[in-house]
């Protein structure tokens, strides 16, 4: 998805972009020579993912760091329900503060 992302050519040349290998998906064939890819341990974690279960009010605060779940809740990121920051951050799927 990352070849369709907006203002692209910019992106490549402002950043050296590094591929994560991932369980389940090829890195190759994205048609970029200056990719690093990088082999790191499996963890079936897609942030695609990560931003759909944020837009359907579910969370993902077993899915990234905490400081990320806080970030995602304090600017209402990636949500489309009614309240952008009800963003789960404990076991008990409390919303998270927003003060």
């Amino acid at each position: 998805q990352i070849l369709s992302w907006k203002d692209i050519d910019e992106l490549w040349s402002l950043a050296h972009f590094v591929g994560v290998t991932r369980p389940g998906h090829v890195l190759d064939g994205m048609g970029r020579k200056d990719v690093s890819l990088l082999e790191v341990p499996a963890m079936a974690i897609s942030s695609t993912d990560c931003r759909a279960r944020v837009a359907g009010n579910n969370p993902v605060w077993y899915l990234v760091p905490d400081g990320v779940v806080q970030y995602i809740a304090k600017y209402g990121l990636y949500a489309e329900g009614p309240d952008p920051r009800d963003v789960r951050t404990t076991e008990t799927d409390e919303p998270a503060s927003t003060e």
